[in-house]
């Protein structure tokens, strides 16, 4: 029997030294030949190419090669296409159409997709239509985040905690702020000057954040997307760090902080804003969700405590007595700590009660995927014709439509920050205004 061919597009590119490549080496012991296509000669030079970045032996060396040729005419690769063959596209997605059509004309049965996913919702609405018009061929939406340890583990802690849904709802909430923070900056100029920062990673990391965290009733992705209300462009701010201009040598106006707010018609959600901040040239690398209770929702914490970490209970009940404190969050940290745990602000300090350490999240991750990650989930799972969890294509379509870039032309709010900085001025005084706006609504 014939083994699995796998053809990876933009092979000469970052993501397939640094990411693909080594994901397929600890995967190797599934019988599959890696075939590199991109533009680029490197015929006789691909595989200390992608020795560069990780150590391989020479048996899985023997397994790749490597094809230069256009994208526009894939009569190359024909004997190389089986029923087996899977085919990767880490290319920039004003590709994507020309190479699935070439793709699909083929019989190819398993096309990977690396977001974004299209250049925008009508780009992405031709994809679409082609796989509605190919039943017998999948597209699969890869988004790393959808492999993240906390991403699966959250899902585990709403099912096996029904206090989760209880305490997270509109009752005891004034907000939900996602953070999506990067310290690096024009790294990879050219693809991010084209793509700019809500294509990058609010229309899917965010994105997929964001139907995590919210989905504390476990039903789909694609039906909590469904029940979302378009962006306001009132409640958006978009902007570029101080030294971008000079860094990328023009006078672009691409963006590199995005603050949108989303909110939800799911019953428990009504008028709790979503708020998604995200940003380049920021202080600190962070990822998390943060749930920012009420007064009467920080008294409910103690049922939560109670039922997951019983001996934080009376430190908990101590700082509620004898404490002023503004609020108290519930936080999904992803990056750095991989943690959930409470924060209290106090006057002058932060108080952290821990409810899930890295390790309880781990153990989930390894029970699910044993010692897999990221795009060796996808691999493994691809290959062997398992369900990988993916984006659907529904839910993409929903992303697109909620986190429209076009909402830029929209709004007059485009600011410029200093690198290295906490958050903008703006976006704080923005973030307070919309928590004011919609605690008057309830």
């Amino acid at each position: 029997m014939a083994c699995t061919k796998i053809i990876i597009f933009g092979a000469s590119g970052d993501l397939t030294k640094r990411k693909l490549m080594p994901a397929l080496y600890k995967v190797k012991s599934l019988d599959f030949e890696i075939i590199g296509y991109s533009r680029s000669d490197l015929k006789d030079t691909f595989k200390d190419h992608i020795s560069k970045f990780n150590v391989y032996d020479e048996e899985f060396l023997q397994r790749v090669k490597y094809i230069s040729g256009q994208y526009e005419d894939l009569s190359g690769l024909k004997e190389y296409i089986t029923d087996k063959t899977i085919c990767y596209l880490s290319v920039p997605p004003s590709l994507y159409l020309c190479l699935i059509t070439q793709l699909l004309s083929l019989k190819v049965r398993k096309i990977c997709l690396e977001k974004p996913f299209g250049e925008d919702l009508q780009c992405f609405m031709q994809i679409y239509a082609l796989q509605k018009e190919n039943k017998e061929s999948n597209l699969f939406f890869i988004d790393h985040y959808l492999y993240k340890p906390m991403t699966v583990a959250i899902p585990v802690f709403y099912k096996k905690y029904e206090i989760f849904k209880e305490i997270l709802q509109n009752r005891y909430l004034d907000s939900v702020q996602i953070y999506f923070k990067e310290q690096l900056g024009s790294e990879g100029r050219a693809y991010f000057e084209k793509t700019g920062l809500v294509k990058d990673v609010i229309q899917n990391h965010v994105g997929e954040i964001l139907s995590t965290v919210a989905n504390t009733n476990v039903v789909t992705r694609t039906d909590l997307l469904s029940k979302a209300n378009i962006v306001h462009p009132n409640e958006c701010l978009f902007g570029q760090y101080d030294e971008y201009k000079k860094e990328v040598m023009s006078q672009s106006e691409t963006e590199t902080f995005a603050m949108m707010t989303i909110t939800f018609l799911e019953k428990g959600w009504e008028n709790i804003p979503f708020v998604v901040i995200a940003g380049k040239g920021m202080d600190e690398k962070r990822v998390e969700c943060r749930f920012e209770f009420t007064e009467s929702g920080s008294k409910k914490l103690i049922d939560l405590l109670s039922l997951i970490n019983p001996s934080e209970v009376e430190e908990y009940k101590h700082f509620l007595k004898n404490n002023s404190f503004d609020n108290t969050s519930l936080v999904f940290n992803y990056s750095p700590e991989n943690e959930v745990y409470l924060e209290i602000k106090l006057e002058d300090e932060y108080k952290k009660i821990l409810i899930f350490d890295e390790q309880s999240v781990l153990e989930i991750m390894k029970s699910k995927y044993n010692d897999l990650t990221d795009h060796e989930i996808v691999f493994d799972g691809i290959i062997q014709g398992k369900d990988i969890g993916d984006a659907k294509c529904k839910e993409v379509e929903y992303l697109w439509r909620i986190f429209d870039p076009k909402l830029m032309d929209l709004t007059n709010k485009f600011i410029t920050y200093p690198k290295g900085i906490d958050l903008p001025k703006e976006a704080n005084d923005l973030l307070r205004k919309i928590i004011k706006t919609y605690r008057k609504k309830r």
